[in-house]
């Protein structure tokens, strides 16, 4: 079913020669690394946008291509990638001085002593060191120092900038120091927009007609994989996982090619496991207990809109998500003894911000205009029944 070596397309490791629809942003994005690594000047980029969406591939392009037409080596430049799950801060820097060949005991040292030991480094190091730190929003909330240490360090240093990358929208929210806030410039913020439908299919079948060998997968059936992803959340890395569970459905019945049903098989099994990556990305770990009301009108809108319906879980999920960007807020409160919680949620955001937002997906805007209009006619309703 794969041809040699197909597994790589379908994996996180593959690294697009063209990537799709990141090609403005990889641009520039490339304009700030070469003026760090150049010009040895300090600074941060911020890279920020949903699960799924090109952050870390734009970065390993990037990093790919500035290596291969600066030569590093001559020029003194060091580029490093730092994955910051689940890190604290000390420990980011301390994979941060091994990744520049200083030897230091893992465990053991301060905060203080690490960082004196990266500026020493620094102040005899004639080039610059650039810094990726994927994740940021997992490191160094939990343990003696955090991550406003670490970004404090990142931006107080000759030779030294870095990339920092979240799921997370409210990341600079969070972070009080206004000394590190203002080293986080507006102009070197990239935000990753969700890929449509129309953009799954291309990149989804750039990947199969790498990974599997002709005649096992059509082009319906990677359209009808790029519509779920499209609609539900536009994450390739959640549609890659899909892709290889229908490869492994299809084989189980000893199929040669994937058809559709073994496309809905595997996302009915992606979303049943519920282990979707971008809960671990988002502030907000505990699941969310949801009034009946807010699911029976998101299954009443989801028809409405031809989608399929979804089970609890996914919905807590998607409520989760949309706390942790800052978009909604949930307000708790006990309903009594033995009553248990109730929880109301609130739009952070401008009503005409959302409706701005949502034009660019007419069927969504029409739907919500739609169900503002019935809401103010049942109140209405309700109105003039009292008169």
């Amino acid at each position: 079913m794969l041809e040699e070596g197909g597994e790589l397309y379908l994996s996180e490791r593959y690294i697009p020669e063209r990537p799709l629809f990141r090609e403005k942003i990889i641009e520039k994005y490339l304009g700030y690394l070469r003026s760090f690594l150049v010009y040895n000047i300090s600074g941060i980029v911020l890279f920020e946008g949903p699960t799924g969406t090109g952050k870390t591939m734009s970065f390993r392009f990037s990093e790919k291509t500035i290596k291969e037409k600066l030569k590093l080596d001559e020029i003194g430049g060091k580029i490093i990638y730092i994955n910051g799950r689940d890190k604290t801060a000390i420990e980011v820097l301390h994979s941060l001085l091994t990744n520049l060949g200083i030897s230091i005991p893992r465990r053991g040292f301060s905060f203080g002593t690490y960082v004196n030991e990266l500026e020493y480094f620094l102040k005899n190091f004639d080039g610059h060191v650039h810094v990726c730190i994927d994740e940021i929003d997992r490191v160094g909330w939990r343990g003696e120092h955090s991550v406003e240490d670490l970004l404090y360090v990142l931006t107080r240093n000759e030779r030294l900038s870095a990339t920092i990358i979240t799921n997370d929208f409210t990341f600079l929210k969070r972070i009080k120091d206004p000394r590190v806030r203002s080293s986080i410039s507006v102009d070197k913020s990239i935000v990753f927009e969700r890929y449509s439908k129309e953009q799954c299919y291309h990149i989804l079948k750039d990947r199969c007609e790498k990974a599997f060998r002709k005649g096992v997968i059509s082009d319906s059936v990677i359209w009808r994989l790029s519509e779920i992803i499209g609609k539900e959340s536009g994450d390739i890395r959640a549609a890659i996982t899909v892709l290889r569970l229908a490869a492994e459905i299809a084989a189980e019945r000893g199929g040669g090619e994937i058809t559709v049903e073994d496309i809905n098989a595997a996302w009915r099994r992606f979303e049943s496991s519920h282990m979707v990556e971008k809960i671990n990305a988002l502030e907000a770990g505990q699941k969310l207990v949801l009034s009946g009301a807010i699911y029976e009108k998101l299954i009443s809108l989801r028809g409405r809109l031809g989608m399929g319906s979804i089970g609890m879980d996914t919905l807590r999920v998607k409520l989760n998500e949309l706390e942790g960007y800052g978009v909604i807020s949930c307000y708790r409160r006990g309903r009594g003894r033995g009553a248990g919680i109730e929880r109301l949620y609130r739009l952070e955001i401008e009503v005409q911000s959302l409706l701005e937002a949502l034009k660019r997906a007419p069927e969504l805007y029409i739907a919500l205009m739609e169900e503002v209009k019935r809401i103010v006619s049942e109140k209405v309703s309700v109105f003039r029944e009292t008169l």
